[in-house]
């Protein structure tokens, strides 16, 4: 009779389970608007403003009107930008008070009225500023939102000024050096918000 002795193995240790990296939520926001403003002067418009830190964000503005206001002797039309940078002191882009440092440069073709007309002579205007506003959440997810906002600044303006008829002689060119409003704002927007993770490396 052969004697069968079994081995003895020592027991495996189980691995101790590893705890997962712990994860954070990062929110990334940015939101589409138009100034209503602007639209109501005829001046179609859109701007894209984007989150940049808990209390900072990047204001983005176009603008572009190519036509008259009903008649040949009435028309507003641009062509131009405006970025601005803002400080929050409530939630950024979604309630309360910003202030914002803003530049801006458009090229014009302005009339309002039968006497003048002005233009750029191919040099836009330019300026900048600081602009207070107010934003207000709408609806119940409050991604729709409103804006409210008025700026001051300086402006260089150099223009040419036409006699208000139509192909009217040129009368002047004059440069401007303007200190004044620079912006309105009545803008309406929606957010979108975006969350990500990132893992603590250990």
């Amino acid at each position: 009779i052969v004697a069968v002795q079994e081995e003895k193995t020592a027991p495996i240790a189980e691995a101790a389970p590893q705890e997962p990296a712990s994860t954070a939520k990062k929110q990334h926001a940015f939101s589409v608007k138009a100034n209503a403003a602007a639209v109501a002067a005829l001046i179609a418009n859109i701007g894209v403003e984007i989150k940049l830190a808990p209390r900072w964000s990047l204001d983005l503005m176009g603008a572009y009107s190519p036509y008259n206001m009903f008649v040949q002797n009435r028309k507003i039309r641009v062509f131009g930008g405006r970025p601005e940078v803002r400080f929050w002191w409530g939630d950024v882009m979604k309630r309360g008070h910003f202030l914002g440092l803003h530049g801006f440069a458009s090229a014009f073709n302005v009339q309002l009225s039968d006497k003048a007309r002005y233009q750029d002579p191919n040099h836009v205007l330019w300026g900048a500023g600081l602009a207070y506003g107010y934003a207000l959440p709408l609806g119940k997810k409050e991604n729709w939102g409103v804006e409210f906002t008025l700026g001051v600044g300086y402006a260089r303006i150099k223009y040419d000024k036409y006699d208000g008829a139509k192909n009217g002689p040129l009368l002047e060119r004059k440069v401007v050096n303007y200190f004044g409003p620079t912006r309105l704002g009545i803008n309406f927007s929606y957010r979108f918000d975006i969350e990500g993770k990132t893992k603590d490396k250990k």
